[in-house]
């Protein structure tokens, strides 16, 4: 549903209401995300000491089946931010799958300064590029979307040339196995600057949909907002954690 209006005819008190809800329901999701995960790796460990065969089986049927669920609830939400029916409830349910499924990372990463940093670095990035989306004009947005769309592509194109070296990768040569981890490199920074550039657009569109001045809409649309921001941050942050993770790895042998 277009919604747009021009900057002018948007009252800075609805606007900045709008924008305040926004951030509220995304904190409120990532906080019950955090929570979660680092409850149920807690709760892992737990069960570890008493029957680690049980334990895991268990843990591992349950990661399965929360990323089973990830999959059916971010179609939900889809569906209903097209919608405009967006629910908190739905947005918290999606939060704790989310956290579920986050607690293999915590678990076996088992380092609070990585996760620490990683998320002090994710929180930097995503204000930063926040405060872009929200002062970049309305001229920038086809460029950006330009981007977007190439970045794309080369990860499409790398993924399928990476297919292709993969079988040689088993034949013990270590040029092919060389070339499919730099173009794999390669493929997770694109997909890093993906995620990054659509916080860009996600915030700009954010500021444009705070022209909805009718209260029931408004509610739906800043959950969907928060829902949206809230995927971007904990995608970024599952990406640099890998990074920084293996980063800490190397440096300590």
């Amino acid at each position: 549903m277009e919604t747009y209006l021009n900057e002018e005819q948007v009252k800075p008190t609805l606007k900045e209401g709008f924008i305040g809800k926004v951030y509220t329901y995304m904190a409120l999701a990532l906080a019950i995300t955090g929570v979660v995960a680092i409850g149920f790796s807690y709760l892992f460990s737990y069960l570890w000491d008493i029957n680690a065969a049980a334990s895991l089986m268990t843990y591992n049927t349950i990661i399965i089946i929360s990323s089973i669920a990830l999959i059916i609830l971010t179609f939900v939400m889809n569906i209903k931010a097209v919608r405009n029916t967006n629910s908190l409830f739905l947005l918290i349910i999606y939060a704790t799958v989310w956290g579920i499924f986050a607690s293999s990372f915590v678990y076996y990463i088992n380092d609070p300064v990585v996760l620490g940093l990683t998320f002090l670095v994710t929180a930097f990035i995503f204000l930063g590029v926040s405060l872009i989306g929200y002062f970049m004009k309305g001229k920038k947005l086809g460029l950006l979307v330009t981007i977007v769309t190439g970045l794309i592509l080369v990860v499409g194109l790398l993924s399928i040339v990476n297919l292709c070296i993969l079988p040689f990768t088993f034949l013990g040569g270590s040029g092919a196995f060389e070339a499919y981890s730099w173009i794999y490199l390669i493929i997770e920074i694109c997909l890093v600057g993906y995620m990054i550039l659509m916080v860009v657009i996600d915030t700009f569109k954010m500021k444009k949909l705070a022209a909805v001045n009718d209260p029931v809409i408004s509610k739906s649309l800043a959950i969907t907002c928060a829902y949206t921001l809230y995927s971007d941050f904990v995608l970024i942050f599952l990406y640099l954690l890998k990074f920084i993770a293996l980063f800490a790895a190397s440096n300590r042998n």
